[in-house]
């Protein structure tokens, strides 16, 4: 932006925001100006500039599991494309869906928010839902996806660390926990409840990932409402 950034709509995008909007109201918080102050006045002199989050490889111990039971979900969130080389963008995801959205979803059920994804293909590329359990569908918003998620067997592991080091705990679960189980990870979602105490903006406050695990009865994850996104 101090270099004279042509489009403030097109550095949004780049950094993860859905809008200009978004992007200057999470600016406007954390630096105290707008984007254009700082574009207009070629110069970041004054800003207190703090380094960018890094999801940076490492070890966790691998989390003891317990096995859970989930009755069927009704879920409504904010839906983004994700790759392994994009999944700093998900905190900025976080903060939108709980900004923009959250508040307003008819129905709300008094669990906590729940991110959701599925495994990523061979590219390294997933859908990540940011999201909130109902009671039942309302109306719909355009940005919004409505997904319905049947009964299943999950192991549920803590994450107690800062969000940024969660990848080194799934390392952990997949590479470690879940073969110690001896148990089959199922083709489904992966839940992320996040605890009452974590808060987007730190990333701090810890989360439980619920991995679903193969069982006799298959059960069956529906789309409702919005066709191409987590078939």
């Amino acid at each position: 932006l101090a270099d004279g950034a042509p489009d403030i709509l097109t550095v949004a995008l780049d950094f993860g925001y859905g809008s200009h909007e978004a992007f200057t109201r999470a600016f406007r918080d954390q630096f105290g100006v707008t984007p254009e102050q700082v574009r207009n006045g070629r110069s970041i002199e004054g800003l207190a500039i703090v380094s960018p989050l890094r999801l940076t490889p490492g070890r966790a111990t691998p989390p003891i599991p317990t096995l859970k039971t989930l009755g069927k979900l009704r879920v409504v969130g904010l839906s983004a494309p994700c790759s392994y080389d994009s999944t700093i963008m998900i905190p900025a995801q976080w903060q939108q869906f709980i900004a923009e959205h959250c508040e307003a979803i008819p129905n709300r059920a008094k669990r906590a928010p729940i991110g959701i994804c599925r495994a990523p293909d061979d590219d390294g590329c997933f859908e990540y839902m940011c999201a909130v359990e109902v009671t039942e569908f309302g109306s719909k918003a355009r940005s919004l996806t409505h997904l319905e998620i049947e009964p299943r067997l999950y192991a549920v592991f803590g994450h107690h660390d800062h969000v940024s080091t969660i990848f080194n705990t799934y390392t952990a679960i997949w590479n470690e926990a879940l073969p110690a189980l001896a148990r089959t990870a199922a083709d489904a979602h992966v839940l992320e409840f996040l605890n009452d105490a974590f808060d987007p903006d730190t990333g701090h406050g810890g989360l439980t990932i619920w991995i679903p695990l193969e069982t006799k009865a298959t059960a069956a994850i529906t789309l409702v409402e919005q066709p191409g996104v987590f078939l």
